[in-house]
């Protein structure tokens, strides 16, 4: 209720008591899910230090606990916002054990973002070639498998990595592609990124 409200601070306090007693009880995956929770409440604080390490922490949890495919996404949501922060490097870490993590969970929607991600780490850090063919590669096999959320996503992550290559008209036509294809989804949130990176 404190998190609903928008009290961040009881919410984060709260959630921190509640992951204390499941460490103390052994009890991994209930442990994991809180610690998911509690790295919710600092992102919405803008406390990106604390949220990292929550993350991190509700990652190794869930490996402990046998469920590869949720530590994958947590690793996932962390280094998508070190991408965001140019942490270009602690990005690379975190997917390079990210993706075994999807894989053995044969999370392959999880394995199409990080793939997405990855080249689009990449690309900015100026291997333009590599990361614009392997985001391509993730782009392919979300829509070879009907992956509408992480293909809309992916198709960002290539428009992207257009632009910081210099391709300024590929860049325009696959952010219009991307737009196009998220309003069929109805992903309208994506669609709207999409058309406002394209007017930058």
């Amino acid at each position: 209720w404190a998190q609903i409200s928008g009290d961040f601070s009881t919410a984060a306090s709260a959630w921190r008591e509640v992951a204390d007693a499941h460490r103390s009880a052994g009890a991994l995956p209930q442990l994991a899910s809180t610690l998911r929770r509690l790295a919710g409440v600092y992102e919405l604080r803008n406390a990106w230090e604390a949220a990292l390490s929550a993350r991190e922490a509700a990652a190794a949890a869930f490996a402990s606990a046998g469920q590869p495919g949720e530590a994958a996404a947590d690793r996932l949501a962390a280094a998508a916002h070190l991408r965001s922060a140019a942490n270009f490097s602690g990005a690379l870490t975190l997917v390079a054990t990210a993706l075994p993590e999807a894989m053995a969970a044969n999370r392959v929607d999880l394995q199409v973002r990080i793939l997405g991600l990855q080249g689009n780490v990449r690309a900015r850090m100026g291997h333009y070639d590599a990361g614009v063919e392997q985001v391509r590669q993730a782009l392919d096999i979300a829509l070879r498998h009907n992956l509408s959320g992480p293909a809309a996503e992916v198709y960002q992550r290539l428009a992207d990595s257009l632009e910081h290559m210099g391709d300024v008209h590929a860049a325009r036509q696959t952010y219009q592609a991307a737009a196009d294809f998220c309003h069929s989804q109805g992903a309208q949130t994506t669609e709207q990124l999409c058309l406002a990176c394209m007017t930058v």
